[in-house]
């Protein structure tokens, strides 16, 4: 019984995707300006989604309920708008903006 107990610990080690939501939608602002600037309706939806999970993600870390009520369109146009600024960085880099503009 321990050894199945510790296999199935050391597997759940191993498979852990703790950083996937981090890393899965990451583009160079260059991309969200190109995508931008083609209106893709894709990006859009995509960083809508990427911008709502970091900020679930951090609302859990941190135990806070905010940020709730964005709508779609003013965080789209925030990544754009931070990627317009900040050309050299990612959208990781533009929710963690975000984030911190909404605290």
């Amino acid at each position: 019984m321990k050894r199945q107990i510790l296999l199935i610990f050391f597997i759940g080690l191993f498979i852990s995707n703790s950083s996937y939501a981090y890393t899965s939608y990451s583009h160079s602002c260059g991309a969200v300006i190109k995508y931008d600037n083609e209106g893709s309706d894709y990006a859009e939806i995509g960083y809508d989604g990427y911008v709502r999970g970091y900020i679930t993600g951090r609302n859990y870390e941190l135990n806070a309920t905010q940020v709730n009520d964005l709508d779609s369109d003013s965080i789209y146009f925030a990544v754009v708008k931070f990627c317009r600024d900040n050309p050299l960085k990612s959208t990781n880099d533009a929710a963690r903006y975000i984030y911190s503009t909404l605290i």
